[in-house]
């Protein structure tokens, strides 16, 4: 499972596509956002680098399928699933990482973007992109990467950028800090098993 990550992680920081992205992400966020003063840009940079770092593995099996060579291996494809859900954690902390890193790097040059790394923002983010992430994966694994990724980027779009604005503080300020959690972590273990059953029933052939 360590070295299906470890291949995820590599794959997807080789990529050319993925470091132009991740360099143009937050300047570009931040013209086009950046006049709004009720969006957090901190937020939405975590919530969005975070799912897209995390939904992108998945665009390799277009073109180098490479759960033909996975099945071969000893590699059960729970172990598959599970390690796509693992890495929802570790792209979080790369994500708040990346950001803060380079909101800092900005400043210097004198651009600011809106938001704060302050501990509500950073627990929001994580929840947003843990729910997210819960309801997008279990289309990831049943259904082929060009389809399910165009649903899930419209679902992004449509549905968890609106959330991640306009409802986060809301919803959030109505539940207490365990009530947030607990929740998180049971859609976080349905989605979880579903995607389990739907990847052991999927044909990849």
């Amino acid at each position: 499972m360590i070295n299906l990550i470890r291949r995820d992680l590599v794959l997807l920081f080789s990529s050319k596509s993925t470091i132009i992205t991740l360099l143009l992400f937050i300047p570009l966020f931040s013209l086009i956002l950046g006049m709004e003063p009720g969006y957090s840009i901190v937020l939405l940079s975590i919530v969005t680098l975070g799912y897209m770092l995390t939904l992108v593995s998945f665009n390799f099996e277009v073109k180098n399928k490479p759960y033909v060579s996975i099945l071969s291996l000893p590699i059960k494809r729970r172990e598959v699933v599970i390690s796509k859900y693992i890495e929802i954690f570790i792209n979080y902390i790369i994500a708040v990482v990346f950001a803060f890193i380079y909101s800092k790097i900005l400043s210097v040059f004198g651009v600011n973007i809106t938001g704060n790394f302050d501990i509500f923002t950073l627990k929001q983010a994580f929840l947003i992109l843990i729910v997210g992430l819960s309801i997008s994966l279990p289309l990831q694994f049943l259904l082929p990467p060009k389809i399910a990724n165009f649903i899930n980027t419209l679902f992004y779009i449509s549905i968890l950028n609106y959330f991640s604005v306009r409802l986060g503080d809301e919803i959030f300020e109505n539940l207490s800090g365990m009530v947030q959690f607990t929740l998180s972590i049971v859609i976080f273990f349905i989605s979880m098993g579903l995607s389990i059953l739907l990847y052991k029933k999927r044909d990849l052939s």
